[in-house]
């Protein structure tokens, strides 16, 4: 079932939606943990780091009303892959009143759907490209001069005086034979191959992250001043993004929150009604999950332990040479926290750069701290969400245990398809989204009907068209006071009195 499918059954019933889906091409950059440079075998750094951006956008009636921007990022190690899915912003225009459908719904499917998304649609190409076609091109010099050698040795026998040389023309004919091994084949047939593309490992390790903080708009400029936009606070943003990323992970292991600067109670009450979630972070484990639960008073009180230990035993300089190379029991923060554009652990992790602490910084202590900024502690409630699964088996993804990471499925390229572009083109369209004014509703008109596709006609999409959608959820039109009246109905169909309790909860008996 494609994206569009999908976001039927959760718009309303026989109303025409509007959807784009720009999608950058991956490229190589720099892996969002550090490793180490004297990496152990079991810690060696992935071959290849690649980031894709995802921008969705919902139109209604020639109105952007929704957008959700999505970055992700797949570390190719030798046996697995481990992806980072940072959901980056989301945010709507206030145009029209979105009482008709939940947003919240919309966001699961997106979510969802960028989880289980295909890895081999994103057509990962190998880092060192022009280096391996160098290679092969030495092999298959090395293999003509041999196939040369031959020739000259059957034409010597046969006793011609005039030998052809044809090894210039069989080495064309070599290269075309390989330039046509690296195309891929018609997109008709059940498979796609390409020798020039990375062969994936089967087992994905998957991390999702996000941070929740206000703010008056996040993608559409002065949409703030629409009537219809929803000013929420801290706290009911972080209320309103648990429930959507529980059932888009409904069946991963782990499900971590974090509020910096906040304690334990406070921050037990978002998750209380979620009982596979725990209080923490997914990032810097040790191998005793002990280690990771404690509370800050037991980490505390083991610091001093600790100390006292060093004091007194006479093994103190090789504790504090550990120490320095961040090979102590609890992970450093450097060599475990991911950095995510926007993210205010990078920007906190950049300031322990100017400190000079980020090799004495332990990952316990970095989110201790954290709670210490400017921007968690004078600012509205800030959450940090985190889930993972290990060898996660996705739900749209059909691979056939015969031909592995060559076979795609014809549905997923034939029926829904992104719009790939560079990463410069992605960037620019974002500017262009940027470039509106978002509380006027002719210039958003004129967005939708002329400059997006406008746009994509200069890059060379000449066949561009929104992806249509309509809904399939029928709305309930029963009102809540009948509802809440067939809730006090007693066995014989009549409506109950509401029970009266005072302050202290204590039910109010008729005076005799």
């Amino acid at each position: 079932m494609n994206l569009t499918q999908q976001l039927s059954f959760v718009l309303p019933h026989n109303e025409s939606f509007k959807l784009i889906y720009v999608q950058s091409k991956p490229v190589s950059v720099k892996a969002p943990i550090l490793f180490r440079k004297n990496a152990q075998p079991l810690l060696l750094k992935p071959q290849d780091t690649l980031k894709i951006r995802h921008f969705f956008i919902l139109v209604q009636n020639d109105l952007i009303i929704l957008g959700v921007e999505i970055y992700t990022y797949i570390q190719v190690f030798d046996d697995h892959i481990d992806q980072y899915i940072f959901v980056s912003k989301c945010d709507t225009t206030g145009l029209q009143k979105l009482s008709s459908f939940k947003v919240a719904d919309v966001v699961e499917v997106v979510i969802k759907y960028i989880i289980n998304y295909n890895i081999l649609l994103y057509k990962i190409k190998l880092k060192h490209k022009k280096k391996t076609k160098s290679t092969i091109k030495e092999s298959k010099e090395v293999n003509g001069t041999l196939a040369l050698i031959k020739k000259l040795q059957k034409r010597i026998a046969v006793g011609r005086t005039k030998i052809p040389y044809h090894h210039h023309e069989e080495e064309k004919e070599e290269e075309a034979d390989a330039d046509a091994d690296d195309a891929l084949i018609s997109l008709g047939k059940s498979t796609v191959k390409a020798s020039n593309l990375f062969a994936l490992p089967l087992r994905h390790n998957l991390r999702l992250c996000l941070f929740t903080k206000t703010a008056p708009q996040y993608l559409f400029p002065n949409s703030s001043k629409n009537p219809s936009k929803h000013n929420i606070t801290g706290q009911t943003l972080l209320k309103w993004w648990i429930p959507i990323i529980n059932r888009a992970t409904l069946s991963w292991l782990q499900h971590k929150l974090l509020i910096p600067g906040s304690d334990t109670i406070a921050t037990a009450k978002f998750i209380e009604n979620y009982p596979n979630w725990r209080q923490g972070h997914i990032f810097g484990e040790t191998s005793d999950r002990k280690e990771t639960e404690r509370s800050d008073r037991d980490m505390e009180a083991s610091e001093d332990d600790n100390d006292n230990e060093i004091n007194n035993s006479n093994q103190n300089k090789d504790k504090i040479g550990k120490l320095d190379k961040g090979m102590a029991c609890e992970p450093l923060a450097v060599y475990n926290i991911p950095l995510f554009p926007d993210d205010p652990k990078g920007r906190f992790l950049e300031h322990l750069i100017v400190e000079n602490r980020l090799q004495k910084m332990t990952t316990a202590r970095f989110y201790k701290e954290l709670g210490y900024r400017q921007e968690f502690r004078l600012g509205d409630c800030v959450g940090l969400i985190g889930c993972s699964v290990d060898d996660y088996r996705y739900v749209s993804n059909e691979t056939r245990p015969d031909v592995g990471n060559d076979y795609i499925r014809k549905t997923d390229l034939e029926i829904f398809k992104p719009l790939v572009v560079s990463v410069k083109l992605y960037k620019s369209f974002i500017d262009l989204m940027k470039l509106v004014s978002y509380d006027s509703i002719e210039s958003v008109q004129h967005l939708v009907q002329n400059y997006i596709p406008e746009y994509f006609l200069s890059c060379g999409l000449k066949h561009f068209q929104y992806d249509s959608i309509i809904g399939l959820r029928k709305v309930e039109t029963k009102s809540t006071v009948d509802s809440e009246e067939k809730k006090r109905k007693n066995i014989d169909g009549v409506v109950s009195q509401p029970i009266a309790n005072d302050l202290t909860g204590l039910i109010k008996r008729r005076k005799k």
